[in-house]
């Protein structure tokens, strides 16, 4: 799995621009009604190849399937032309701050409906995002925390499939979190880092990867030894912007709940509001429980075994004007026979216009399971020229 491409789709609620008050927009972003007994469950298939987790919703009074991201750590949001198909008028304007610490105006809106497998949310807020370049065409948009908080929700990555329920977890057998409004209502819990720092982390099922933010991982002991490797240019972002410096290495040990993980690879985030996001390399390994309601989260061991040895392509691509350049660059032995650079523009992947490529579309092609040679069109200095990388481990090999 290519870990080192990836957007981040957490935001945090940082103010209202509009002429509207705070609580306006607290209000606003805590609406929403669901008419669901203890007595009911659903099941609803998912989809995931490498990254994301793609599920099925209809919205509104449209018989549409509508293709979401399911995002724990976000706020719901849908493309710009969805809102405009289904002629949502706008509420107020919030900024929010992504992963990377950078700011963007977000437009907020109310559905009437959410309807996921017959499940529905009524009168649920969603932000309203307006970079075309980031989602793919059948990508409607983030079915995130603020529609999940309803339920007992379970993702068994094994089956693909989440399960919503008003039964309640046995809180002696679970893990406490806390749901924060400003983060779209996200899970967050603690857990131990070799033994002695104790992290708040969120449940981030929107990013494939596990990371720390800047100050947190200069202070791990594997920093301060110089076990960490630093990315050439710009690696991952957020709805806000690409991160300044990108930095990956290998913790020891993190305890969550009774679950230790071990020689975990962890990369850096820049929003310092958020201290750990745990991200789909580890919750794929469990089912994953949590009771919005009752505040509670089980994490099951599902047999699936944990990557400590990942490969990566080293590439990480932006898309700016339309067109697709090298962002950031891991320098394996690979990219440096290629001498490929940050800032070239990439006409074609896998013989694919990179033109017709969303950023996630990018992302997918890169960490589907399945690829490991990429062949690159690449335009640099006005000269034309082709690559073939293939994906390599990053980090000393582990037995």
């Amino acid at each position: 799995m290519n870990r080192f491409i990836f957007i981040i789709f957490f935001i945090v609620i940082t103010s209202a621009l509009i002429s509207c008050s705070a609580f306006k927009a607290a209000k606003i972003i805590n609406s929403g009604d669901v008419n669901f007994t203890g007595h009911m469950e659903k099941s609803v298939p998912f989809s995931l190849d490498g990254h994301p987790i793609i599920i099925k919703t209809k919205l509104n009074n449209s018989s549409k399937n509508y293709n979401f991201i399911l995002d724990t750590g976000a706020l719901t949001l849908i493309k710009q032309e969805v809102a405009d198909e289904l002629e949502l008028p706008i509420d107020l304007e919030i900024t929010a701050k992504g992963s990377q610490g950078k700011t963007k105006n977000i437009q907020l809106v109310k559905l009437d409906t959410i309807n996921l497998g017959g499940i529905i949310v009524r009168n649920c807020s969603s932000g309203v995002i307006q970079n075309d370049s980031l989602f793919p065409k059948n990508i409607a948009g983030i079915l995130g925390s603020n529609f999940l908080r309803f339920f007992t929700v379970t993702i068994d990555f094994k089956e693909h499939e989440i399960i919503l329920t008003k039964n309640s977890l046995d809180k002696q057998k679970s893990i406490p979190v806390t749901l924060e409004m400003k983060h779209g209502f996200a899970p967050f819990l603690q857990c131990i880092i070799d033994d002695k720092t104790k992290i708040k982390a969120m449940i981030d099922t929107g990013t494939p990867v596990t990371s720390l933010n800047l100050p947190l991982l200069k202070n791990t002991k594997e920093f301060i030894q110089g076990k960490v490797i630093k990315a050439t240019g710009s690696t991952s972002a957020g709805i806000g912007g690409r991160a300044a410096e990108n930095y990956v290495l290998r913790l020891k040990k993190i305890k969550i709940g009774n679950n230790i993980i071990k020689n975990l690879p962890v990369f850096s985030h820049s929003d310092n509001s958020v201290q750990m996001l745990i991200g789909n390399d580890v919750l794929t390994k469990y089912k994953v429980i949590i009771d919005y309601p009752y505040k509670a989260i089980n994490l099951i061991p599902n047999g699936k075994k944990f990557d400590i040895n990942p490969t990566s392509f080293g590439v990480a691509f932006e898309k700016k004007n339309g067109k697709t350049f090298v962002a950031g660059l891991w320098e394996n032995s690979s990219i440096k026979q290629s001498g490929i650079q940050v800032g070239d523009e990439v006409l074609k992947i896998n013989s694919i216009d990179t033109s017709q490529l969303s950023s996630l579309d990018l992302i997918a092609i890169s960490m589907k399971n399945e690829s490991s040679i990429m062949t690159m069109e690449l335009k640099s200095k006005e000269k034309t020229r082709f690559l073939t990388l293939r994906k390599e481990e990053y980090l000393s090999k582990i037995k």
